[in-house]
């Protein structure tokens, strides 16, 4: 079946696949099955300015099975929700967060530090370092 066929039906099929008990058995066993890791390798020119003739102008490109995609999105998912509800990461952290990102993470930092400066913890670190 056509990867965009299945991405159309994508809502209808994730219940039956998670019902077959793909995603329930990856999840309690933390295995996930051995035919859905198998990959389809192409080989893609970097630049359209290479050689195709030389090896080394070419990158892999591996292309997972649409089911291993799918089952991988629905292990995010509930790892996201999960760890939300119990809230298992930093508040730092930007990595498995929706609307968070290392703009996040810079944009936290740089707050941190002007507050710092404001209350002048930063600034006698500075001229003590110029000193010495």
């Amino acid at each position: 079946m056509p990867t965009w066929s299945l991405k159309q039906l994508a809502s209808h099929i994730a219940p039956t696949i998670c019902h077959l008990g793909l995603c329930s058995l990856s999840l309690e066993h933390g295995v996930f099955p051995t035919q859905l890791k198998q990959a389809r390798v192409l080989p893609l020119l970097k630049k359209p300015t290479l050689d195709p003739d030389e090896a080394c102008s070419y990158r892999p490109i591996s292309n997972l099975s649409y089911l291993s995609k799918l089952i991988e999105r629905v292990v995010v998912s509930r790892f996201a929700e999960h760890s939300s509800t119990y809230n298992l990461l930093p508040l730092q952290q930007s990595a498995y967060r929706p609307f968070h990102s290392t703009e996040t993470a810079l944009l936290t930092l740089h707050n941190d530090l002007v507050r710092s400066i404001d209350n002048g913890k930063v600034a006698k670190y500075l001229f003590s370092s110029f000193l010495t």
